[in-house]
This record gives structure tokens, C-alpha cells and sequence, in this order.
């Protein structure tokens, strides 16, 4: 059985159409007629940019010599789908490369490409080495591996691949449509310590980088139920300001995707953990997007930990979900611990959706309100009453007895509001804390301290007479009106 290797090739001179082409070869497959060889390439502009996406046509060529030789094998691919610049074809797909050929040491490859609106090919130049004499006694394989299985005793390493140039150290394909199979399958099998199926380090870069058109670009599970086990784990020794633990992007336009997903079957497990500044930080730009979202059946969904930064930061720009927690079971939603090794809980939501705080809710905002219905046209400052079907309406007489509040600006908490309930029929009605109010100076001026009751001038409030009725008066004026009309704040106070 026939099979080649191609070494890694960079084309750094003269590029017709603006195009650069980084390319490497694989292992070749044995036909009856000939052989195929994986080739993976990109194509970008003289900036280093990739080509813009679409359908490219090329074409292969194989000479005996880097200019002008002898043409030796030549085919045309047509409709090659590429994406981000990347392109990955199997060489001999339309032609099958010779055995005769293949067998050769001293090949050259021309490529030409045909963008999807070019009319012609363009020549890319110079032409690719595809092997040579001490690539060959190095790279050139007698079999093909396949289902070969390789055993060691090394306290170390088992293999190592280095790569002393620019391209990939280990590059693997699989066609498998199958979960339970992938293109490197990493397993370790100790169960007495803690070890890594598998360990990615980089000295600037990404420890572990991926990518998927459509499915997902890490994921990581734990399957065994007892013990402490985390699905991914994410850990960085920089402190630089970029320096991330587990970073996870979703730039998948359509659907519900994740930037990162953790999922732990353990009833001590974690789904996502991370530590540093930024324990766990996710983000989704599209409206069924997930920043983060964790799921447990007994453990935790989401883990985020840090000595003086954020323990977890979820965002979304579209209309979707910053951070999702799902709890199943007695679990409480959130929890939120202060200092090292959880001694303290400080807040948590449970499972049924009550919030729990040892601390105080803040906000800019200075009243709570109930959401009611209310007639239209009503603006936020107005003294509101209640009519006989119940709905809130503007005040239009002085001293109203059905006078009930007013209606709250910005409020702070505001109660009787469901998720998803149509907000257009209610409006916020401040029943307790600071609120502005129209207000009139038809009974005199109005100082700090005074009563406030319903004005003859609708929506307003005035000054109170002295012993107002009770039922009247809707407040304590905060601020000062000498005449006319205006806005002063309140302090609610029903009475």
C-alpha cells in the first residue's frame, strides 16, 4: 500500500490576486488507481487577512522540478466551500495521483485559484516543495498506521511530536457523525490520583482553542458521580489583563448557543469552574446566546472564583441570557460566599425563587411600587386615584378622597409585576419611599414638611388645609414651590 507525507510549506513570495497560501499535507490513502493525499491550506490577502468566504475553484499540479520540469499529474477541484481563509481538500479527489507518481521524491506543487468572481485562474507563485530527500527519510512512513496500537511503560511520555516551524504539531480528521468518536480521543485511566486526559499549555497563546461551524468548540463533562470532578477546568499563571482561566465564544447566529457549556453528573461536580481575577467570564452577542450557562443534577452549575476580581461576569448583547443557572432537584439557583474555602454565604436565591441577602439592596432609585392597571395616557409624577372599576385615573379635584398615590418615576422595587406579563394595561403606583410629584401652589406656597393632597389642577398635588380629611393626604413635600406649578419630592405617606 502506497502513502506520502508532504512537509509543511509556506509561500512567502510573489502572490498573484493578493492571495498568500500556508499549506500541509498528511498521510495518503492507497486507491486501486492511484493515491490521495489530505491537504490543508489557507488562502489570505497580502495583509494576512483571509479571502472572503465562498466558492473557490483550484487547481492542482505536480511538476519534476520547481520551474518549468516536467508536468507530471494536474486536476481541478471545483465548488471547494471555503471559510475564514481555511481550505481543506484531499488531493487526487478528481484525479487520483499515480502510484508512480506519488512514489517520487523530487515533487512540486502549483496551485491556481479561481475566486467566485474571478473569471480566469491566477497562478500562485513559486510553487510548493512537496517533499524532498531528507523530508523523505524522515516523514516517509512504510505503512499506514492504521489500527496500530503502540505500548510503553515510560514515566514521562508516550510521544512527541515536535514542529519546528510555524504550523501544527498534530493534526487530525474524522469523518465520524458520532459523539462517542472524535478526531483525537484522549482518555487517562488512572482512578487513584487526579490526572489529565489531556493537557494543552501555551506560552502566550491559547492553552486550548476551538472552533465548530455549528456544533461546539469545547466540551467538556464528568461522567463518574462520586468524588470532586470538574467538566472543564481552565487555569492561567498570567496576570496580565488578558489573561483568562476559560474563555468561550458563540458566534453562531442562529439557535441557542454557548459560549461555554459545563455539564457534571458528580453530586459533588462542577459544570464550569474558574479562578483568577475573572473566575468565569462569558459572553453572547445573539438574542438566543448564552454568556454562561451551567447545569447540575446534585453539584454546582456554575463556579466562579477570585481573590479581588469579578467571581463571574456573564454578558449579552442581543435580547439573551447574561447567565442561566438551572437547578434541578433541592439546590438552591445562586449562591454567592465570601473569603477562601466558602466560610461564609452572603447571598443566594433558592431553588423556588426567593432571594436571600445579608447585605442591603441599593439603588439610585428612592421608592417601591405595585404595578396596577391603570387608564391611558397617565405620566410618570402624576397623583393618581382609584376609580369604580378599580383602574388608576389622574386626580381632577382638590382634597379627592379616592386619592391613592402617584405614579412612581423610577422605581427602585416594584412588585405585582410577573415575568412575561403584559406591562401596557398596569403602571408603577409608589406606595412607600421618595417619589417626585406634580404639584401646584393653588393653596400656597409649598415648604418642606408640609402635607400634600390632591389639587383642583388634574394630576397635581397642593398644599393640605389644615386637618385634612382623612384619606386624603398622599404625602410629606421635600422641597419647595413658591408659585405656579412644578415638581417637588415626596415623602410617600398615605393617610
Amino acid at each position: 500500500m502506497n502513502q506520502r507525507r508532504s512537509i509543511p510549506v509556506v509561500i512567502v513570495l510573489l502572490v498573484l490576486m493578493s492571495l498568500v497560501l500556508t499549506s500541509s499535507g498528511a498521510l495518503a490513502q492507497a486507491g486501486t488507481s492511484g493515491v490521495t493525499i489530505p491537504y490543508s491550506s489557507r488562502l489570505t490577502d497580502e495583509a494576512g487577512q483571509p479571502v472572503a468566504d465562498g466558492k473557490y475553484d483550484v487547481q492542482f499540479a505536480l511538476y519534476d522540478a520547481e520551474k518549468g520540469g516536467q508536468l507530471l499529474w494536474s486536476e481541478t477541484q471545483s465548488g471547494i466551500a471555503v471559510q475564514g481563509g481555511a481550505l481543506d481538500v484531499s488531493l487526487g479527489e478528481a484525479a487520483p495521483i499515480p502510484n508512480k507518481v506519488s512514489e517520487q521524491k523530487d515533487l512540486w506543487l502549483a496551485v491556481s485559484v479561481r475566486g467566485p468572481n474571478d473569471k480566469d485562474f491566477t497562478l500562485l507563485n513559486p510553487r510548493q516543495s512537496f517533499n524532498g530527500p531528507a523530508a523523505v527519510s524522515a516523514l516517509t512512513c512504510p505503512h499506514s498506521h492504521f489500527t496500530d496500537s503502540w505500548n510503553g511503560t515510560s514515566s514521562s511520555y508516550g510521544l512527541i511530536v515536535s514542529n519546528g516551524g510555524t504550523g501544527d504539531g498534530i493534526r487530525a480528521y474524522s469523518a465520524s457523525p458520532n459523539n462517542n468518536y472524535a478526531a483525537i480521543w484522549a482518555v487517562n485511566t488512572d482512578s487513584t490520583g487526579a490526572g489529565t486526559a489531556v493537557y494543552a499549555r501555551s506560552v502566550k497563546g491559547f492553552g486550548v482553542y476551538g472552533t465548530s461551524t455549528s456544533g461546539a468548540g469545547v466540551v467538556g463533562k464528568t461522567i463518574t458521580t462520586t468524588g470532586d470532578t470538574t467538566g472543564v477546568w481552565g487555569e492561567v499563571a498570567s496576570s496580565g489583563t488578558y489573561a483568562r482561566g476559560v474563555v468561550g465564544w458563540a458566534t453562531k447566529t442562529t439557535g441557542i448557543n454557548y459560549g461555554v457549556w459545563g455539564e457534571s453528573e458528580s453530586s459533588n461536580g462542577t459544570g464550569v469552574y474558574g479562578q483568577g481575577f475573572t473566575g468565569v467570564r462569558g459572553y453572547s452577542p445573539y438574542a438566543a446566546g448564552f454568556g454562561v450557562s451551567g447545569s447540575s443534577a446534585n453539584g454546582d452549575g456554575v463556579i466562579g472564583d477570585t481573590t479581588d476580581g469579578v467571581a463571574v461576569l456573564a454578558m449579552s448583547n442581543g435580547t439573551g441570557v447574561g447567565l442561566e443557572v438551572d437547578g434541578q432537584f433541592s439546590g438552591n439557583l445562586i449562591e454567592a460566599w465570601h473569603g477562601p474555602l466558602f466560610p461564609d454565604r452572603r447571598f443566594y436565591v433558592s431553588n423556588v425563587g426567593n432571594v436571600y441577602a445579608d447585605g442591603s439592596y441599593t439603588s439610585p432609585a428612592a421608592d417601591m411600587a405595585e404595578m396596577l392597571p391603570a387608564a391611558d395616557g397617565l405620566e410618570p409624577g402624576d397623583v393618581l386615584v382609584v376609580g369604580p372599576n378599580g383602574h388608576l385615573s389622574r386626580s381632577t379635584q382638590s382634597n379627592q378622597a379616592s386619592v391613592v398615590g402617584v405614579y412612581s418615576t423610577k422605581p427602585a422595587f416594584v412588585g405585582g409585576s410577573e415575568d412575561g406579563a403584559d406591562p401596557n394595561s398596569k403602571i408603577p403606583l409608589a406606595v412607600v419611599g421618595i417619589v417626585p410629584v406634580k404639584v401646584s401652589a393653588e393653596n400656597g406656597a409649598i415648604q418642606p414638611g408640609d402635607l400634600l393632597v390632591a389639587s383642583s389642577l388634574p394630576g397635581h398635588a397642593m398644599r393640605a388645609p389644615v386637618n385634612p380629611a382623612p384619606g386624603t393626604v398622599i404625602g410629606k413635600a421635600l422641597g419647595t414651590l413658591n408659585s405656579g406649578a412644578g415638581i417637588v419630592e415626596m415623602l410617600v405617606m398615605l393617610r
